[in-house]
């Protein structure tokens, strides 16, 4: 079987060649089982310097705030974990904190709940065990215009950096739009962020899109 290290720098020149570019700015693991992994990421690392790119961020992928501070204690200088008005575990739990505190960067991912906040409350795609939180932030929404905009300036106002998915040019250009829509708001809704916050707190079959079919 192939060792991390080559797997690692088979996976960072595949990245490179689909994205057409010489090199990386951020390389993480996806699997956050790894989180503290020392045998693992200690490969990982090893094999960066191998690659000879000063990457600007290099950590791993998590999922639960237990995750994201295993790999800060490990020394990572960057990490991914979700985080948008349902889900703000990694922030309640100190994550965020903890990743300044170290010099970290922390990519908050998933800011509209895999597009479950950019839905009306009446859409029928979404599990009655969500609707009343889905309900409660379109309430909320009435200063924004479109709704997705709310959802984003709530994960902007609590992270660095929001990373989401767009599987074409079309949805890529849609998200764009909706970051510029509230961003002249940014620096007026910080007396908000109560508000922002009250919507998290509720159990994993909520937040985990994965669960949303089980109760």
């Amino acid at each position: 079987p192939k060792s991390i290290e080559e797997i690692t720098r088979e996976h960072y020149q595949e990245s490179c060649a689909r994205l057409h570019v010489d090199r990386l700015d951020a390389y993480l693991i996806h699997s956050s089982r790894y989180a503290g992994n020392a045998i693992v990421l200690g490969a990982f690392f090893r094999a960066l310097r191998e690659i000879g790119h000063d990457l600007r961020y290099a950590g791993v992928s998590c999922y639960t705030p237990e995750e994201a501070f295993a790999a800060l204690e490990y020394g990572c200088g960057a990490i991914q974990v979700p985080h948008d008005l349902l889900d703000l575990r990694a922030w309640h739990a100190g994550v965020f904190t903890e990743a300044e505190r170290r010099g970290a960067t922390v990519f908050a991912r998933s800011p509209f709940c895999q597009g479950l906040l950019t839905l009306h409350p009446d859409d029928p795609r979404i599990p009655e065990t969500v609707r009343p939180r889905v309900q409660a932030v379109f309430e909320a929404a009435q200063y924004a215009n479109p709704q997705a905009a709310f959802a984003l300036a709530g994960a902007l106002l609590t992270a660095d950096h929001v990373v989401f998915g767009c599987e074409t040019l079309g949805q890529l250009e849609q998200n764009l739009e909706t970051a510029m829509a509230p961003a002249a708001r940014f620096n007026t809704v910080e007396g908000l962020k109560p508000r922002f916050l009250e919507f998290g707190g509720v159990s994993e079959p909520v937040v985990n899109p994965s669960r949303f079919a089980q109760p």
